[in-house]
């Protein structure tokens, strides 16, 4: 929810801020943003702290709070990889060489623990993921609310479709995980989320269809392809690659 960006730029310890959000994945919109002791707003505050700050510090964040009046979630470069502009908060593209240096340490690493080395001591350190805290709230039977999790819409979001995935804050049980509606988003929050939810909803039917031509039609309407030609052949590739696994399912 950055709400270390959001204390950062208010002058304010880390603590004292809470932030509940709606949205999608890697793009929920903070409708409330208070002080964690008192409830006061602190929107106003973050606004007028924010008109003199850094102007380096998440400018793609800050560009729509000035747009849309509400701070967008989680970071320049996470919710830029949905925008045309996202390459002006910093949005480079996915660095595949770096996932797969990433991953050769982990498989390394995991070798030598199962050789009987030690287990690495960040292993053995929280994440900041909210997983583990789910499970352990469902096995345990230990009521947790955590400030966001991914879960089927059926109207929490009220003005997002009924079928997208969205994240919102949830309470997880033994009786499993529950969603917290906000209610609605503010129209142009719900109108710019809504874009990126049908490019989700035409990727699933190609999926579950097994469609190429579909899964085209997907690519076509995201507004960061900005190559019809591109599109195909990075769909050509795509495809050919997960060919053994594309099964038709309907």
């Amino acid at each position: 929810m950055s709400q270390g960006d959001l204390a950062r730029i208010m002058g304010l310890p880390y603590e004292q801020v809470e932030a509940w959000g709606a949205g999608i994945n890697h793009f929920q919109c903070p409708l409330a943003i208070r002080d964690r002791a008192t409830g006061d707003d602190l929107y106003p505050l973050l606004r007028s702290r924010e008109a003199h700050y850094d102007p380096g510090f998440a400018p793609l964040s800050r560009r729509l709070l000035r747009a849309f009046g509400y701070w967008m979630t989680c970071s320049d470069e996470h919710f830029g990889e949905y925008l045309p502009y996202g390459w002006e908060g910093g949005e480079k593209g996915y660095d595949f060489a770096a996932d797969e240096r990433a991953r050769a340490d982990f498989a390394a690493a995991l070798d030598r623990v199962l050789g009987g080395a030690p287990l690495p001591r960040d292993w053995l350190t929280p994440s900041g993921e909210r997983g583990a805290a789910a499970i352990g709230a469902i096995v345990h039977n230990k009521k947790r609310v955590i400030e966001s999790g991914i879960v089927f819409n059926r109207g929490v979001i009220p003005n997002l479709p009924p079928d997208a995935a969205v994240e919102v804050p949830i309470v997880a049980d033994a009786l499993g995980v529950h969603p917290v509606s906000l209610g609605p988003l503010p129209d142009p929050i719900a109108k710019l989320l809504t874009i990126q939810v049908n490019v989700q909803q035409l990727a699933v039917e190609a999926a579950v269809r097994g469609s190429k031509e579909i899964a085209l039609q997907a690519l076509l309407i995201d507004p960061v392809v900005n190559s019809a030609s591109a599109a195909v052949k990075l769909l050509d590739e795509l495809w050919e690659v997960n060919r053994p696994y594309i099964r038709p399912c309907i």
